[in-house]
């Protein structure tokens, strides 16, 4: 993972190798593909964007990022990535 910024907040972020490992993994082999198989792929490439999210906000938080760095580097607030995540 590398670090990275947003709004003054540094966080990690996962590396282009793991985020094409994911695309990989969850893209439909066939354009023909019915829409429920299109469906559960985009469900398992949420889960493992999830779990991706999840190992950089620990990786943030071993860092000593704040849970309002955090919030702002996500979008959400503090509270929100804490709710979300406070258990990663």
């Amino acid at each position: 993972m590398n670090t990275s910024s947003a709004g003054g907040a540094a966080f990690m972020v996962p590396s282009k190798s793991r985020l094409v490992q994911l695309r990989a993994a969850s893209a439909p082999s066939d354009r023909d593909e019915p829409v429920g198989a299109k469906l559960a792929s985009l469900a398992i490439a949420a889960q493992q964007l999830d779990a991706i999210t999840r190992e950089a906000v620990t990786a943030s938080r071993d860092a000593g990022l704040s849970w309002s760095q955090i919030g702002a580097a996500l979008g959400v607030s503090r509270q929100a990535a804490h709710q979300r995540y406070g258990n990663a």
